[in-house]
């Protein structure tokens, strides 16, 4: 009797606090053009020319993605070909990145970087398990714990110690939420994204991103709930937090056989890879430079194995001793040295054995030093001399040198008699 009225108080307490979170006026308000934006990418098959108008408009935005899809700049065409390059996955990400990180103040950078490692994790999770493009889930994962700025703002004081104590005593957040507030955070970002006019498939996952899924029977929802709690599982598993992993029955129904501890050394190598500067704040609003913010947005798909490699060549570049460095520096160095002496030395030889004068190359004489014999046969060509003929016993013409000797006959020269032969009979 007295846990039916327990339960009946809860309720109540619920409800009220439901009702208070959706009317208060901090509030964060989602602007009629970025939903437009959204529901743009949510679209099957995306206008690419009108992505292109909407990323025109922000140009630090337009620089740092042309810069990732590794594209040269060269006007608004390069904005297409980017797209193109990039894929529809990894641009789907960066615009959702782009829209949904304003929402993360500077109270909230602990929980902007969890939500941005967590949805560069599910896009490769997608990428694995073949789900389609057209999922919502990297806007999911950006969103899941949205609910945790928003009671940040609504109790600013009492969320920080619920924080700090379930940090101190390693109990589930929610779960300590749910004791002191009457709400999580997960169900206060369902509140959010549903004020916003998301669709099931945002709002369910945001739900019950930290509760049991008995009761969910589509099969598509049920698969993309379960991957968003895994990879919150594995992201928080990976950062030290302590975190509910779903149900590993569950997932096998689902579709999906997950090796836990190699997405754990996946997401534990992302989070050494990806760069969270310190952003400027505005001292009177207190906000983010998302401005500079932007230039730490990656390309998702692949991005661990792209620096794995980049790790492992620095790595085989750099794995000898200082010592051995500093050795094969000096070999190399010797070796320059000794070959540019060889080159010295014979260009001061080839200039010794001539004297230039004021008409240059054309006018060089030979030194005395040289036999002047050789030094014609290497530079000049011998001045022809006209050969003399004469007939020899058969009436052939026969070829003869300067000096009297016989070179050979004019058949074998030219191939042919000059002259035809006379008197054969």
């Amino acid at each position: 009797m007295n846990d039916s009225k327990h339960e009946e108080d809860n309720s109540f307490e619920r409800r009220q606090i439901i009702r208070a979170i959706s009317n208060f006026e901090g509030f964060p308000a989602l602007n009629p053009r970025s939903l437009r934006i959204i529901a743009m990418l949510r679209e099957k098959l995306v206008n690419i020319p009108k992505l292109g108008r909407i990323l025109e408009r922000n140009q630090v935005f337009r620089k740092h993605f042309i810069m990732l899809s590794g594209v040269p700049d060269m006007g608004e065409n390069s904005t297409k070909e980017a797209i193109r390059a990039l894929g529809l996955l990894n641009v789907k990400h960066l615009m959702f990145s782009l829209l949904i990180m304003p929402f993360y103040s500077t109270n909230d950078r602990e929980e902007w970087q969890h939500v941005y490692s967590t949805s560069v994790l599910i896009t490769n999770l997608m990428k694995h398990y073949r789900i389609p493009e057209t999922s919502s889930l990297p806007l999911t994962a950006l969103l899941h714990d949205i609910g945790i700025p928003l009671l940040r703002k609504f109790n600013p004081g009492k969320y920080e110690q619920i924080k700090k104590y379930a940090r101190d005593t390693e109990q589930l957040l929610e779960e300590v939420e749910d004791a002191n507030l009457y709400i999580s955070h997960s169900a206060a970002g369902g509140i959010c994204v549903k004020k916003w006019g998301m669709h099931d498939d945002v709002f369910v996952p945001i739900c019950y991103h930290h509760d049991h899924v008995e009761h969910i029977s589509e099969e598509n929802t049920l698969k993309e709930v379960l991957l968003m709690q895994y990879a919150d599982w594995i992201d928080q598993t990976a950062r030290g937090v302590v975190c509910r992993r779903p149900d590993d029955t569950r997932l096998r129904r689902a579709g999906m056989e997950m090796d836990d501890q190699y997405w754990l050394d996946y997401q534990t190598d992302m989070l050494e890879f990806l760069t969270f500067g310190e952003e400027e704040v505005d001292d009177a609003s207190g906000a983010i430079n998302y401005n500079k913010l932007i230039q730490y947005l990656v390309v998702p798909v692949g991005f661990v194995e792209k620096e794995r490699r980049e790790r492992e060549r620095q790595r085989k570049q750099g794995g000898a001793s200082a010592v051995g460095k500093v050795f094969s520096f000096d070999i190399a160095k010797a070796i320059k040295d000794k070959l540019q002496q060889k080159k010295m030395a014979r260009r001061e030889r080839s200039l010794s054995s001539f004297e230039s004068n004021e008409n240059g190359i054309d006018d060089l004489k030979p030194t005395e030093n040289v036999p002047e014999e050789t030094v014609t046969q290497v530079f000049s060509r011998p001045k022809p001399q006209k050969p003399s003929f004469s007939f020899d016993e058969n009436n052939r013409p026969v070829r003869f040198r300067s000096d009297g000797k016989v070179l050979e006959t004019a058949t074998r020269v030219f191939k042919r008699p000059l002259f035809g032969d006379k008197d054969k009979d």
